[in-house]
């Protein structure tokens, strides 16, 4: 099957690749914050990204084939390093020091060391969380069956970007 596009760099290779992509971005921050389970981005080794790769080449591109529409082990390629690339960036790279970081001064903050009239008088009220019990509850974790507020931590995440 002869390829269009220039080293496997085709429209649906990179659509898979951002849905792979976008996929992982939301597994990944999952995984880790919330079930504390296995690091499925943070790893040397992706394991989620090379998870999701595999049902591709196993599962999904063998049936897309039968129809005359599997990737070619180019556009594969292409997914695979999009993968890779971007898996990482939202659990180490980048959720694990936003979410806390926009309560941090207000959790460690101190009349000794005055971080709360510093960094408040610096930062917008919208940039950070309001909430002190919600604020306790990211760094302390949560009471037996209680939820995190999540409309808080929300409202303040995309600012933060």
């Amino acid at each position: 099957m002869e390829e269009k596009g220039w080293f496997g760099l085709t429209w649906r290779a990179l659509l898979i690749g951002s849905a792979c992509v976008i996929f992982l971005s939301i597994a990944a921050p999952f995984a880790d914050l919330v079930l504390v389970g296995t690091w499925i981005a943070g790893a040397h080794l992706p394991i989620g990204a090379l998870f999701v790769f595999l049902v591709m080449v196993v599962g999904i591109n063998p049936l897309l084939k039968v129809m005359k529409v599997g990737l070619s082990k180019s556009e594969l390629l292409l997914v695979y390093c999009m993968m890779l690339v971007g898996a990482g960036i939202p659990v180490t790279g980048f959720t694990e020091y936003l979410i806390p970081t926009i309560a941090s001064h207000q959790y460690y903050g101190t009349p000794a060391n005055k971080w709360i009239t510093t960094f408040s008088a610096n930062i917008p009220s919208w940039l950070t969380l309001s909430d002190k019990e919600a604020i306790r509850q990211l760094y302390e974790g949560l009471p037996n069956g209680a939820s995190l507020n999540f409309i808080q931590l929300m409202k303040a995440i995309p600012w933060g970007v």
